[in-house]
């Protein structure tokens, strides 16, 4: 038979090995709800960047359709819209490429003129 001692010293180690496992379960339960609260963060992040990315895809066609008006405004032999009154072809002499420091002096005097 089993001594007290032994007795004694048996029971000291399941106790220990019981609360290790309260431990662990414990553990367990805390990273199972950060995991789930990570996962609803992703998500949600995800929808943001998303409706993010419709956004910029709305803003981008509205940019493509606003220079090809533009472009369009600006060739010879169409129709002039009449849309605006300031509007006029040719275009002013600042909206032209030129050389760097010509195109700055040529600017500077057309806006004076506005």
């Amino acid at each position: 038979m089993a001594s007290a001692g032994q007795f004694t010293v048996l029971q000291q180690h399941i106790e220990e090995l019981t609360e290790e496992r309260l431990q662990l379960s414990r553990g367990l339960v805390a990273a199972q709800r950060a995991q789930q609260q990570l996962g609803e963060e992703n998500a949600a992040l995800a929808d943001k960047l998303n409706e993010q990315a419709k956004h910029i895809d709305k803003l981008n066609k509205k940019v493509r359709r606003a220079a090809k008006g533009k472009q369009a405004a600006h060739r010879p032999g169409q129709a002039r819209t009449g849309k605006s009154s300031k509007s006029r072809w040719p275009p002013c002499a600042c909206e032209q490429p030129l050389s760097a420091a010509k195109g700055a002096a040529q600017r500077a005097s057309c806006k004076a003129r506005k």
